[in-house]
Order: structure tokens, then sequence, then C-alpha cells
């Protein structure tokens, strides 16, 4: 069942003038994006806390690269209990089974696990991936998404509670490696056909989009039941260039059905955009409401601008862009999109890539939030996500 969750993939907070943010913008410095090649003595335990007592099924994370021509078997996957100081203690059940043995970047799942993996809610349990003969898999997870804790299942700004990642150099003897908290980058399929975690990661590749006058870059969502009163749009993004002209976010509705309408446009005077580093910037219009259940798109662009005088996205997220993925992002699942000419026209928008978004956050309208639903009321209840 999707419901609510006030976490950082989805952030109801106060950002500006008493306005709620909804949206994914999880990073509140420059996001950390870590690996690590696990060996048959270096491993790598990722911590996970369930919502709910359920029995794990399969594990899905990301590897960047393959060595030691590994076979099935040479890939384990054990789910560990956890000691009182958060790190891993003893192995519950261990799998070295996967659905496709890797030859190269990509995911890696991990299958076959029993009743045995049953999990108690809200208790921490660990991960640990190693393996075995020359086989190395080097493992891929974004950390430090936000100081106030990442919210996968409970975390905090420093130790291993939570959705968590330590290290082992010795074969688990001794779990001191860079401990770190509030990581990303895996999913849980449990034995019910429910799914739980973060299977994303900040995108390195986002620094590479460029918004301005000729090319605007978006992010493709479908809204709720419940209508939304918008008064704003945040982003991470910097100039680069002198004369990329004003920035400017727009709002569009019903981008599937063959007429991309402009809702509304703000802009932001390009003298206040710095060049340096990671910064959110908001640009702001009047009142306007997307409809319910309407599909959304939220785009960066500039009033002028070239190749060369653009804004910059700063950081996005990328994930395998599965069903089963996208379900546990906001909204159900966003998608990266990009116009060249006249963007009220449908056919010069790009097709959504489910593999990618750029981070944003809707400002809505402070005390009158919501539109009224079908039936006459107003609602926060919200489907986000399992």
């Amino acid at each position: 069942m999707k419901k609510l969750l006030l976490i950082a993939l989805l952030s109801f907070s106060a950002y500006a003038q008493n306005e709620m943010m909804l949206g994914y913008m999880p990073y509140s410095t420059t996001p950390t994006i870590l690996s690590l090649a696990v060996t048959s003595t270096t491993w790598l335990a990722l911590g996970i806390v369930p919502k709910q007592a359920k029995q794990i099924s399969k594990v899905l994370v990301w590897n960047t690269a393959v060595s030691g021509s590994p076979s099935s078997s040479d890939l384990s996957c054990d789910l560990y209990s956890a000691t009182g100081a958060s790190i891993p203690n003893a192995s519950i059940e261990s799998r070295s089974t996967v659905t496709t043995t890797p030859t190269g970047a990509g995911t890696v799942e991990y299958t076959g696990f029993t009743a045995t993996s049953a999990l108690t809610a809200d208790t921490q349990y660990f991960l640990v991936f190693h393996n075995s003969n020359t086989a190395v898999l080097t493992i891929q997870f974004g950390a430090q998404y936000s100081s106030n804790g990442y919210a996968g299942g409970g975390g905090q700004a420093s130790g291993t509670y939570g959705w968590s990642k330590v290290g082992s150099i010795n074969s688990g003897a001794a779990w001191t490696t860079a401990p770190m908290s509030m990581v990303a980058g895996i999913r849980i399929q449990y034995s019910d056909g429910t799914f739980e975690g973060t299977p994303d990661f900040p995108d390195a590749g986002a620094p590479a989009v460029k918004a301005n006058s000729a090319n605007e870059v978006a992010t493709d969502f479908t809204i709720g039941t419940v209508p939304l009163n918008v008064c704003g749009l945040v982003f991470y993004t910097r100039r680069v260039g002198t004369t990329p002209g004003n920035m400017q976010g727009r709002v569009y509705v019903d981008a599937a059905a063959g007429a991309s309408t402009l809702l509304a446009t703000g802009s932001v005077s390009s003298g206040y955009i710095l060049t340096d580093g990671i910064r959110s910037w908001s640009v702001r219009f009047a009142s306007v409401q997307i409809p319910a259940s309407a599909k959304v798109r939220v785009s960066l662009s500039s009033s002028a601008g070239d190749t060369s005088n653009y804004y910059q996205v700063y950081w996005g997220t990328k994930l395998d862009g599965t069903t089963a993925s996208l379900g546990l992002e906001p909204f159900g699942g966003m998608a990266y999109t990009t116009c060249t000419g006249t963007c009220t026209t449908t056919a010069n928008w790009s097709a959504d890539d489910k593999t990618k978004f750029i981070d944003f956050g809707l400002l809505l309208c402070a005390g009158n939030e919501f539109g009224a639903s079908s039936g006459g009321t107003r609602s926060a209840s919200y489907p986000i996500g399992q």
C-alpha cells in the first residue's frame, strides 16, 4: 500500500515564507558517491531497519565493475544481526545465488532467502557482501544524503545505526573500515512481493546537464488524487558563464495527453546566481493549481544563454528504471526529459528516461496547500511510494 512518508525523499519542510516543499531534494551538502571492491577478505556491510515484520526474498545492489570471472556461487550476501554498537554480529542466513552472474557494471540481485530471514520491524540488521576465490565485485552506494539523517528507514548524522555502511578487511573478524551513516543504494524484495529500500544514487553525470534558452531540462511525474496549489519551485543549480540570462523554472501539466500546457513560469535574476559550489535556488510565481492525478513536468531553463553560458544542474538522481525501483521513489517514479524548440509542443520533448531525474521541490502555497478533491474535501494523505 502506498502511503505518506515524512522523509528526506519527500520533503515536507518549511522552506521560506512558511511554505511547505514537496519533492525530492535529499542533499544538504555535496553528496558522497562511494564504492567498495568486495573480495574474499574485504567485506561490505549495509545496514537496514525494516519498517514491518517480513521475510527477505531477494536483495539488489549496484556494481560498477567486476573482475576475476566469478561464477554465480562466488558471490555471497549474508543477513546478519547487529550488536548494540550497530555493527554486524552473527550470520542469520547466507545466499550465494544471483539472478544473473554479472560480467560488468549494472545491478546484482541475490536470491533464495528463506523463512530463516524473517525480520522484526524497527530492528537493526546488516546485509553483508563478500566473495570467494578471485572474484571482485565493486559495489556502489550513495552516502551523506542529509545532515539530519537519511530516511531510507532510520538513521543519524554519525555512527552506523539505520541504513548505514561499515566494512571489514579481515573477513568480518572486525568491523572498523570507514563506518558511515545515511547511505542508499539497496533494494529488498520480501516474500509477499513488496519492496523496501532506496535503490538510487547521486548522479555524478548531472553537472553535464546544461539549461539555457535553447535547452530546457525537466523531471516528469504524476501527482496523486489531491490537487496541489503551487507558488514556486526549487532546484540545485549554479551559473556557468557571464550572461546566461535569468534562471527560469516552469510547470507544465498533462504532458502525456498530447499538449504540454504551460501552467506557470518563475525566474531569478542571473546576478544573484553564484558560480561556485552547490546551491538551492527558488523561483516564485502567482498561485497555480495542479489538477488531481495530472502528469506534471517541472523544468529548468533560462531567458538567454548558449552552450558556454548556462545554468548547470548540480545534482540529480539515478536508478535502474525498473517498475519495482520506481515504486520506491516519490510519486511512484519520476523521469528525465529535455526540450529543444517550442516546449509547449509535446513532440519537442525527448522520451522519458526513467533511469534518472533532476532533483526539485514544489513550493506549496502557504495556508492553501491543497485543493479540494473530487469528493469536495482536502486531504494531506498522498501516494508517494511503498
